[in-house]
């Protein structure tokens, strides 16, 4: 009996695009060829370039290699933006969140987000 795999939904294509995206922009930045990478990753630059192109994902070993020799955070890649556009946002919402509390309450709400981080560390 044969196996039917669903095909992928346009979801799955964007985020492949989006961590494929970032890849080649954190590539170029290192001044890495595809070549270069391809030879650190010990894979062939048609590989990178089908992972840079979102035609194939990498695997989790792969994104830790990828990881390692651009300088980036896994996250980066998950979240499909850079982090310092990922601070940028948490930075706006934060900033919303506080200016929907009273002005003699902002104090609070900080001291209780630094005891929240805290803990979280």
């Amino acid at each position: 009996m044969r196996k039917i795999e669903a095909a992928p939904d346009d979801s799955y294509r964007q985020t492949l695009k989006n961590i494929g995206r970032i890849i080649a922009d954190k590539r170029k930045q290192a001044g890495l060829t595809q070549n270069q990478l391809a030879a650190l990753l010990k894979v062939t630059s048609l590989t990178v370039s089908r992972i840079e192109n979102g035609s194939i994902a990498p695997n989790m070993t792969r994104l830790c290699q990828l990881s390692e020799y651009l300088k980036c955070g896994l996250d980066e890649f998950m979240a499909g933006e850079p982090r310092h556009t990922l601070i940028a946002k948490e930075t706006l919402l934060a900033r919303k969140i506080l200016q929907s509390v009273s002005p003699e309450k902002r104090p609070h709400m900080i001291k209780i987000a630094h005891h929240m981080v805290e803990i979280v560390k």
